[in-house]
């Protein structure tokens, strides 16, 4: 929620901060302006925060969870919801137990830690495909298990009750990892639209007061470092090359290809509304 607040929020700014440099601000509001926003730049952990946080939240949701089936030997009060075939209950009234809650919950942490490492390398890079490919995957092989729950059961009983508990205990983790999984991927394009406006902003600040110390804007971004910019800013719709930059005496252009990922030479600029409705279906550069 917090990202798409600050989403709308720097949406509805962008236009403004970007007339405001293209305007006659003074050298100090630019410099100023410049600072405000590589603090904004710095704060940005693509939802790392966010993944970890809701990471404890749903391990800590289980843990009462697998307790309450250890200790009432029931499957249909705490798991009613994952939608296991019948027989559940027989077998959590011979298998269930102080033992199995701990095995549970040491799997399903495991499953989910594993989960939430993918989650946050996907966003930094800004792969949601893969992530969804990840989280799809999750959903057919938990998918498969409660299809497959009883031939299973006959065979893993074959090999003694401690590793049938063991298995049980590892299908009802898997189940309970893609159980209300939020559809992650979808948020990671809105935190880099966020990312890749911040930076054309610097750029352009940046670019702005090169222009009004020489006389002209600079050939290319590079002549921005270290001067006006510690590093040179990265867009991430274009596997994190340069931004793109076009300069004509003392007419310059900054811009990032945006959430299509295709160059339209900055002439048509991102519709956010459409973006924010349709995050795959929203044309233009940033």
């Amino acid at each position: 929620i917090s990202v798409l607040a600050e989403g709308i929020y720097l949406g509805r700014a962008y236009p403004i901060l970007a007339q405001s440099i293209r305007g006659r601000a003074s050298s100090g509001y630019l410099k100023e302006l410049l600072i405000r926003l590589s603090v904004l730049e710095r704060s940005q952990d693509f939802l790392r925060t966010a993944f970890l946080f809701e990471s404890e939240i749903r391990k800590g949701s289980v843990r009462p969870l697998a307790q309450q089936a250890g200790r009432e030997k029931s499957f249909s009060g705490p798991f009613s919801f994952l939608h296991f075939p019948w027989g559940m209950d027989f077998l959590a009234s011979t298998l269930f137990d102080a033992e199995f809650a701990s095995e549970l919950t040491r799997r399903y942490v495991e499953l989910d830690d594993g989960l939430t490492h993918d989650m946050i390398v996907a966003a930094r890079a800004n792969e949601p495909e893969h992530l969804k490919a990840i989280m799809d995957g999750n959903a057919r092989e938990a998918s498969k298990i409660r299809l497959r729950m009883w031939p299973a059961c006959f065979v893993h009983a074959l090999r003694g009750r401690p590793f049938l508990k063991l298995k049980i205990a590892e299908a009802i983790a898997l189940s309970l990892r893609v159980a209300g999984m939020p559809k992650y991927f979808k948020v990671i394009p809105l935190c880099h639209c966020i990312h890749n406006q911040l930076n054309v902003l610097r750029c352009a600040a940046a670019v702005e007061l090169y222009r009004r110390d020489h006389g002209r804007a600079p050939v290319d971004l590079g002549r921005l470092v270290p001067r006006y910019l510690p590093a040179l800013p990265r867009d991430s719709f274009n596997h994190f090359r340069p931004l793109r930059y076009q300069a004509e005496g003392e007419m310059f252009k900054v811009y990032s290809l945006g959430p299509d990922r295709e160059d339209g030479g900055g002439v048509i600029a991102l519709d956010w509304d459409a973006f924010l409705l349709d995050h795959e279906r929203a044309p233009g550069d940033i």
